[in-house]
């Protein structure tokens, strides 16, 4: 079965038309769309939700050689919900995210990122601005 979802420029918005549109057009309600809003059935955790599991196989595949997440340094790739759930997760799990990056670059906190700075990230990108130029000053900005 084919499953649609939302890439990149692609939200709940877009994919709630797709799933209205293959409703309208198959006269059924079956079928199965990633990223749908709640209203239609989407679930509640689903941005954060590969990034969260991406981060605990990492750290379930760390504890079966016996190393521990807590204090190790994590880079991530991407700016989007995956890298976003992944730093959440990260910083949960004690380990400290020092780069993510955007399709203008990347950045490089050697303090880390977290806290307000993946809450920044998350505003960011709800606006539309999935830039990190706009990401504060007191982190470094690379050119890709």
């Amino acid at each position: 079965m084919d499953i649609p979802a939302g890439d990149i420029g692609v939200g709940g918005r877009e994919v709630g038309y797709m799933f209205g549109m293959y409703k309208k057009l198959t006269r059924e309600f079956t079928g199965t769309f990633t990223g749908k809003g709640l209203e239609f059935g989407g679930s509640l955790i689903r941005p954060e939700a590969t990034g969260f599991g991406g981060l605990y196989f990492v750290n379930q595949m760390l504890q079966a050689k016996g190393i521990d997440i807590k204090g190790k340094t994590v880079a991530l790739s991407g700016f989007g919900n995956v890298a976003w759930g992944a730093a959440t997760k990260a910083t949960e799990l004690g380990a400290k995210v020092i780069t993510i990056s955007g399709p203008d670059g990347y950045i490089y906190d050697p303090k880390g990122v977290s806290g307000e700075k993946i809450d920044y990230m998350l505003e960011l990108r709800a606006s539309g601005n999935d830039i990190v130029a706009l990401m504060p000053r007191n982190i470094r900005k690379q050119p890709s």
